[in-house]
C-alpha cells in the first residue's frame, strides 16, 4: 500500500462506466476505492434532424457524442453523418469518443477545458459564415448553471448556432449501498477520505448527496477533496472545498498516476 498515515481511501464520484473503470485502476496500484457515482446522465427524447454536408458538428463532452450517435443509430430512420462534415470537439476526451463511437477522426480539437478557448479556437479556424450545429446538455437550455454557454458564446462570436439539446446529468442524491460506509467515514475524523471530481455537476451531486443521505451541508474537514481539471476545482472552491491536488492532464490514466504521486508525496 502506498498510503500515507491519514488518507484510508479514495471516492470516485465519476459515473459508471468510468467510475468503475478507476476504482479497478485505483485498486491495481494498491489504492482502496470507493465507487459513490453522485450523477447520470440521461439521452433527451428527441428528433435529430438531417445534419446538412456542410456544417459543423461540435461536441463539447463525450456525453453529447454518445447521446447523438444513440439517438442517430435508433431513430425510425438512421441519420447518416455526411463525410464532409467538420467535426469539432472540445478536450481530447471528447476527440476520443468521437473516433470511438463515430469512427471519425476531428477536424478541430480544442486542448483547453473551457468554452472560451474552444469559442477563441474557432474564430480562426472557422469562417462566420459556416452553420455549425451545437450538441448541448439541458443544463445550457436557459443558462441554468452559468448563462456563458457555449451556444451564446459562439452567437456573440458572430456564428450561426443550432443548438441540440440531447442530454441531461441527473444527481443521484444518494449514496446507495454505500450510505453506511459513508456515514461511518463522515463521524469518524481520524478516517481521511481523499474524494475525486470530474466536473462540477458531480461536486453539486456530493453536496446533495451529503444533504439528502445525512443532513450535512458540506463535507467534514477530515475530507479532502482531488479534482480533474481547473474548472471543476473552481466548483469545489467556489463551495468551500478547496482542492489539495488539481490534475491537468487528459485522461483518466494520468489522473491515477497524479493521484498516487500525490499520496507518496503525502506519505510519513
Amino acid at each position: 500500500m502506498i498510503f500515507n498515515a491519514k488518507v484510508k481511501s479514495i471516492i470516485v464520484t465519476r459515473p459508471s462506466p468510468e467510475g468503475e473503470a478507476l476504482v479497478s485502476a485505483l485498486e491495481r496500484r494498491g489504492i482502496s476505492g470507493v465507487h459513490i457515482p453522485t450523477i447520470a446522465s440521461r439521452i433527451s427524447e428527441v428528433t435529430i434532424p438531417d445534419i446538412l454536408p456542410s456544417t459543423g458538428l461540435v461536441f463539447t463532452s463525450p456525453n453529447g457524442v454518445k447521446a447523438f450517435v444513440q439517438l442517430t443509430t435508433t431513430a425510425l430512420v438512421p441519420i447518416k453523418l455526411p463525410e464532409t462534415v467538420q467535426i469539432i470537439v472540445q478536450g481530447p476526451g471528447t476527440g476520443r469518443a468521437v473516433e470511438s463511437l463515430l469512427g471519425r477522426t476531428p477536424d478541430i480539437i480544442g486542448t483547453g477545458e473551457r468554452r472560451e478557448q474552444l469559442v477563441s479556437l474557432l474564430r480562426t479556424k472557422v469562417p462566420p459564415s459556416k452553420s455549425l450545429v451545437l450538441i448541448s446538455p439541458e443544463t445550457a437550455r436557459e443558462g441554468v448553471i452559468d448563462p456563458r454557454t457555449t451556444g451564446a458564446l459562439l452567437r456573440d462570436a458572430g456564428f450561426s448556432v443550432t443548438e441540440l439539446f440531447l442530454y441531461e446529468s441527473i444527481i443521484l442524491e444518494t449514496a446507495g449501498p454505500r450510505h453506511d460506509w459513508l456515514e461511518q467515514q463522515v463521524g469518524d475524523p481520524s478516517a481521511h477520505v481523499l474524494c475525486t471530481f470530474f466536473s462540477p455537476s458531480a461536486v453539486r451531486g456530493f453536496l446533495a448527496l451529503l444533504r439528502h443521505d445525512l443532513q450535512r451541508e458540506k463535507p467534514p474537514d477530515h475530507f479532502l477533496h482531488a479534482a480533474f481539471g481547473p474548472v471543476t476545482a473552481e466548483a469545489l472552491d467556489h463551495f468551500g472545498m478547496s482542492p489539495v491536488l488539481v490534475h491537468t492532464g487528459a485522461t483518466q490514466g494520468s489522473f491515477v498516476s497524479s493521484l498516487e504521486a500525490w499520496l507518496r508525496t503525502q506519505s510519513v
